[in-house]
């Protein structure tokens, strides 16, 4: 109603936040609720971009879904660095073999 009026207004949803409030010391929250406590930090980086939406309302939760996500995208990224500089170093090998044996 605010955004309509051509005023500013923003609601956001907050999950879990891990550097206070009443869920702050729970440590079972993952088992229950599926959720990862968000650091203050992270929702301070949240914020900056939710002011830039046009929404009114909108929601900031990590689910360990996102966590394991992000951990195997890490795990494929470092397989493949470490595949692609095994393949320089075979390449460089060979070139400087073949250098030294012409």
């Amino acid at each position: 109603m605010r955004r309509r009026d051509g005023l500013h207004g923003l609601a956001i949803q907050w999950g879990p936040i891990g550097d206070v409030g009443l869920l702050a010391d729970d440590e079972n929250l993952d088992k229950i609720a599926g959720v990862v406590k968000q650091r203050m930090n992270s929702c301070l980086e949240v914020m900056d971009k939710f002011l830039q939406f046009p929404d009114s309302i909108l929601s900031s939760t990590v689910t360990i879904n996102l966590i394991i996500k992000k951990f195997f995208l890490n795990f494929l990224m470092t397989a493949f660095k470490v595949q692609f500089y095994k393949k320089i170093f075979e390449l460089l090998f060979q070139t400087f073999n073949n250098l030294i044996y012409q």
